[in-house]
């Protein structure tokens, strides 16, 4: 599990600033809307709420989850940097000392 969150944080770490704020942004509205129907549904005998909003919270996971891994696979695979830490191939790090 921690070897999945690291590369996601990998991922999300070379993304451009408004692409943080959006991605971040958008699932904080995801889950407190998501928090709100499930307790809404739970609370008040709307069980079947609950459970499709569970369910669609499950499902926009799994997308974040196949988008990072399609993401990983076009710019190297998971592999291209086994260590996960410093900066990605080409960067300003990568220029030879004066």
């Amino acid at each position: 599990m921690a070897g999945w969150l690291r590369r996601i944080a990998w991922d999300v770490r070379i993304m451009r600033a408004p692409s943080k704020v959006a991605l971040g942004f958008g699932y904080l509205v995801l889950f407190l809307l998501g928090a709100i129907a499930i307790t809404i549904g739970f609370l008040h005998g709307h069980p079947v709420l609950a459970w499709v909003t569970v369910a669609g919270v499950a499902f926009h996971l799994a997308f974040f989850a196949v988008a990072v891994w399609a993401s990983r696979r076009r710019f190297g695979g998971w592999d291209a940097h086994p260590d996960w830490e410093g900066e990605p191939p080409g960067s300003r790090n990568d220029a030879p000392a004066e």
